[in-house]
């Protein structure tokens, strides 16, 4: 088992107090149950897009044994947009004792493809730890994040802390209250595609008519279009904007409340498509980028 005892990450004042959590009774030995959980948010960043959380743990005279876990969030819209506005820098260890990855048991399931817009980070979503600590001690974990893509109106950055009793059966999990970090990075824009009422997803000769408008609105402000083919897991993303395949919409422009018009097009071949948007750099926005609606030919 090996050992990431080591400074803190960050030092600095904490901008948010910890807030206390027993854990509760039941599953593992009472004699290995910390005497105390917390979580805090450590530090802020709003410049560089990073935030460091930690959590508190304080073992008693025998010693304390439990999991960790987190939980990085998700956009903030109904539609199918896979993975998140945050990526995991590092986790480590600010204090006496032992972390590692937890052992568990991975179920591999073969997903369908389906259709979504793949946008930010999308890997280490969920992780789990397993931390042991001597007899009446504190220590602390440190988990540090930074920002992925710019954020759309009403993106949280909040991340979810729990703990758990049994390293082989990592649930169900304790959240921990969690202070929320302040919005990180680049404000964007949400480019909000549908099709127009009535218009089916198989098509025959043409794409279909689609309605558009930019979150928060951004009155005469072009819009670039491509449509593109989603790759073998249904995704896509902005890197297939110049693939050999991509068909080019040419530009739309929006109207004073950020809306716009894509009309049908002529097209050839066969298979599934799906529209890709941009808008450029301007002033407090940055560059950002959606993708939808998908159909078929």
């Amino acid at each position: 088992m090996g050992s990431f005892s080591m400074k803190p990450l960050l030092s600095g004042t904490v901008l948010v107090s910890a807030l206390s959590l027993m854990c509760a009774s039941g599953g593992i030995a009472s004699a290995a149950a910390p005497i105390s959980v917390s979580a805090q948010l450590l530090e802020a960043d709003r410049e560089s897009g990073t935030s460091t959380y930690r959590i508190n743990i304080s073992a008693g005279e025998s010693g304390a044994a439990l999991g960790l876990s987190y939980r990085l969030p998700s956009w903030p819209t109904a539609a199918q947009v896979s993975g998140s506005p945050m990526r995991i820098q590092s986790v480590q260890l600010a204090g006496p004792g032992t972390l590692r990855q937890a052992v568990e048991r991975v179920l591999k399931r073969k997903r369908k493809p389906f259709p979504h817009c793949v946008r930010g980070n999308t890997i280490k979503l969920v992780g789990r730890f397993w931390l042991e600590l001597p007899p009446s001690t504190t220590s602390a974990v440190d988990i540090r994040v930074g920002a992925t893509f710019p954020r759309w109106p009403g993106t949280s950055y909040a991340l979810t802390l729990g703990t758990f009793e049994s390293e082989g059966h990592p649930f169900p999990v304790a959240n921990l209250p969690v202070p929320e970090s302040p919005p990180l990075g680049p404000l964007g824009t949400y480019i909000q595609l549908q099709p127009a009422r009535g218009e089916p997803f198989q098509r025959v000769g043409s794409s279909p008519e689609v309605f558009g408008r930019t979150v928060p609105p951004r009155r005469n402000k072009k819009v670039l279009m491509r449509v593109v083919r989603p790759n073998q897991q249904g995704g896509v993303s902005l890197g297939q904007w110049g693939a050999a395949s991509s068909i080019s919409f040419g530009a739309v422009t929006t109207d004073q409340q950020g809306r716009f018009r894509i009309p049908p097009k002529p097209m050839r071949g066969s298979g599934e498509f799906a529209f890709l948007a941009r808008v450029m750099e301007a002033g407090r926005f940055a560059a950002d980028w959606n993708c939808g609606p998908f159909f078929e030919l």
